[in-house]
């Protein structure tokens, strides 16, 4: 079989070293091998251990004397001695080989992964006298892959079964992933969820600001959260929820910014259901006591600035009243405050604010009127009144007495308390009054 081989060409020139001698060449080189942190073992065409150095003693757990003579498959055990000898038998042939993974196997009998790069010995006339592997142990390497893999699969699990939309932008604006729940909020395939642009909500020009934003906040600033409004395919609006935050690397680097994203519509309109039963009348819908007050202290904080700083409190009592309930029930008395609310609110200025302070009495906020202008609008309420309240057929001619007070003089916190006597006032003189309240005025704290 020698003899129909191929001419061997003469050894390469690239391993000479000029101005040495062989012998000088061969001590160089047996010294780089035997400092080699990597493993080397040499055999002949027989595939038998020849030499080794220091580091293959180490990492085989083999004493050298005892390794010499032995087949250097011992070494690589099970199914790695096919592949071996196949890559042996192919660089003995001058035909190229790559490193590759096998098993190696201590004298222990401990296996571990190990990469092997092959090699031929050659004579000075280019004749093959045998191979010489190049072996480290990778287990480590091949591990921290391994872990690395799952934990990159364990983090895409927990990604695509969130219950919130993930969104992560490059510095750049590009898309780096989206979740399958992100899709389903924004009722987007996919494919159109990556492909995302010009302003839209998550825009990559948007996105890259945002990134480039979140990255110089401290991270004991925590996300930025902000609510935006985002219109549906099917032209439904929704209300999301956006919590943001820098994406950044093992090393701290930021690899862009991180979105959580959740569908909050019918949350938000629970809250302003709450929110607004918290602060209005079940029964007319108008501002309770809590929201009033809360108006008088803006209102009176706005005049302030005004020129003729000046605000007005009207309060209003139904007269006779009593009666509506006590002769045709309270469902029948609701239903009449409801169409007195109405009446009042038609009757004041666009500006002005109606409340309900509690049972039959009502409030009015005028804000820069004087005496003349709360009695106008006083008067106006009046009238709304004039025709009886008809409720299921039958008519409840309603009248109010109403008490003002005004700041200038009276301090704001005290507007309601004098509106108030001012009202009982007006009750007092006749059905129907209106009286501004004269008292002298307390000096002005404000």
């Amino acid at each position: 079989m020698e003899a129909d081989r191929e001419p061997l060409d003469p050894a390469p020139s690239w391993g000479l070293v000029p101005g040495m001698t062989p012998d000088e060449q061969v001590q160089l080189f047996a010294g780089i091998a035997m400092s080699a942190t990597d493993a080397v073992v040499a055999s002949d065409l027989d595939g038998r251990v020849v030499w080794v150095n220091p580091a293959a003693d180490a990492l085989f757990g083999w004493p050298r004397e005892q390794l010499i003579g032995r087949p250097f498959t011992v070494l690589l055990p099970g199914t790695t001695h096919a592949s071996v000898l196949a890559t042996r038998d192919l660089i003995l042939h001058r035909e190229r080989a790559a490193p590759f993974l096998a098993v190696g196997q201590r004298r222990s009998g401990e296996t571990f992964e190990v990469s092997v790069t092959p090699g031929v010995r050659r004579d000075a006339q280019g004749r093959p006298r045998g191979t010489h592997l190049i072996l480290r142990e990778v287990t480590p390497e091949v591990e921290a892959q391994q872990a690395l893999r799952d934990s990159e699969a364990r983090y895409r699990a927990i990604a695509e079964t969130a219950q919130e939309g993930i969104l992560a932008v490059s510095p750049e604006g590009e898309i780096l992933f989206a979740n399958e729940r992100l899709a389903e909020i924004l009722r987007l395939p996919m494919a159109e969820v990556y492909a995302l642009g010009g302003e839209g909500l998550f825009a990559p020009a948007r996105a890259a600001r945002a990134a480039r934003r979140l990255a110089g906040r401290s991270r004991q600033a925590g996300p930025e959260q902000s609510d935006f409004h985002y219109k549906r395919p099917d032209g439904s609006d929704r209300v999301l929820h956006v919590s943001a935050s820098a994406l950044t690397s093992a090393d701290g680097s930021v690899l862009g910014s991180l979105a959580m994203v959740y569908d909050v519509t019918e949350q938000r309109a629970a809250e302003e259901t709450l929110r607004r039963q918290a602060l209005h009348d079940a029964l007319t819908g108008l501002p309770n006591r809590i929201l009033f007050v809360d108006r008088l202290e803006t209102a009176a904080a706005r005049q302030v600035r005004a020129e003729d700083g000046a605000v007005a409190v009207l309060f209003l009592d139904l007269d006779n009243f009593k009666e509506v309930n006590d002769v045709h029930g309270h469902e029948t008395g609701d239903r009449v405050l409801a169409a007195v609310a109405g009446r009042v609110e038609a009757g004041v200025r666009g500006t002005d604010t109606v409340a309900r302070i509690g049972g039959d009495e009502f409030a009015v906020i005028c804000e820069g009127a004087d005496a003349q202008t709360a009695t106008q609008v006083a008067s106006r309420i009046q009238q709304a009144l004039r025709e009886p309240v008809v409720v299921d057929g039958t008519a409840f001619p309603m009248s109010l007495s109403i008490g003002i007070a005004l700041s200038p003089p009276r301090r704001t916190e005290d507007l309601l308390r004098c509106a108030d006597i001012a009202m009982y006032q007006a009750k007092a003189a006749a059905r129907g009054s209106v009286v501004v309240f004269d008292e002298p005025a307390a000096p002005d704290r404000r």
